[in-house]
């Protein structure tokens, strides 16, 4: 066995075996004969019919937290949606919704991270100074991630509450090579693509889905559109923002086109072999 400086986390397999709650605020662990105070305990006693099942002690940079999850029946009167919405991923304005709605989030590194990787830089690798200072650059990581989530998360609720979501497949990976890497990197793109791309109520089209060129007026493409034009003008008359544009024909599309394997023949033979859309 190699030997292991820290632990990240240990797992605690069955409640009240390795784990149990004495009260709201005090807790117990196996091989340990004290009561272990905890906070923020008390958001369960609220909960009727809460069960506890697993958890996890996790040792984090700015402290250790306890990970429990729960089940409770979804009984009840069954939730009211909002219409179906469609979603654009873009690098400026990260999300445009169809309805017009434009989430804008870039959360870039902060001071603090800049300071603790000069701090770092100045100390000799594996002295307790470095570790102090690598320390300390893991906990400012953490607040910067902790932000992302909790904005990502926020948007992700937000457009939850419609009855479907209409989204493309973007290749966020090759959007990081780009010119404009390092936005993307600021961006919550990444957090909100994963977190609803496993959900039940969203559609996902294929990346190669023509959202931008199409018209919904006429039915053409107009394949001369570049990044720069930031508003769809089309030779019929149609004119809108370039981004509740493709947003909106996400729902049009999908909607037009069986989706599962059928192939698309209406947009030439540049997508001719293009999946419509698949609903994960």
């Amino acid at each position: 066995m190699r030997y292991k400086s820290d632990y990240e986390s240990i797992n605690l397999q069955q409640y009240r075996k390795t784990y149990r709650f004495y009260d709201e605020h005090h807790i117990g662990l196996q091989g340990l004969n004290e009561r272990i105070r905890i906070r923020g305990a008390n958001q369960f006693w609220n909960i009727p019919g809460l069960e506890f099942a697993n958890a996890k002690l996790l040792n984090l940079p700015d402290g250790y937290y306890l990970a429990i999850t729960t089940y409770q029946n979804k009984g009840g009167e069954k939730k009211k949606y909002k219409p179906e919405i469609g979603i654009d991923m873009e690098i400026k304005t990260t999300i445009t919704t169809s309805d017009g709605r434009k989430h804008k989030v870039l959360i870039e590194e902060s001071e603090r991270i800049k300071k603790c990787q000069r701090l770092i830089a100045r100390r000799k690798k594996g002295s307790s100074n470095w570790y102090k200072a690598r320390k300390l650059l893991q906990r400012a990581y953490q607040k910067l991630m902790s932000r992302k989530k909790d904005s990502a998360s926020k948007i992700v609720n937000e457009l939850l509450e419609h009855e479907r979501v209409y989204m493309q497949d973007e290749n966020l990976s090759g959007w990081h090579k780009g010119l404009f890497g390092r936005t993307v990197q600021h961006s919550v793109l990444g957090l909100v693509k994963a977190k609803l791309i496993k959900h039940e109520r969203v559609t996902v089209l294929s990346s190669r889905m023509p959202t931008t060129k199409y018209c919904p007026a006429c039915g053409k493409l107009k394949k001369d559109i570049t990044l720069a034009d930031r508003t769809y003008e089309c030779l019929c008359g149609h004119r809108e923002d370039r981004d509740i544009h493709a947003a909106r024909n996400m729902i049009l599309l999908s909607q037009k086109h069986t989706c599962g394997t059928q192939e698309i023949n209406a947009f030439g033979e540049d997508v001719q072999r293009t999946q419509a859309c698949k609903t994960i």
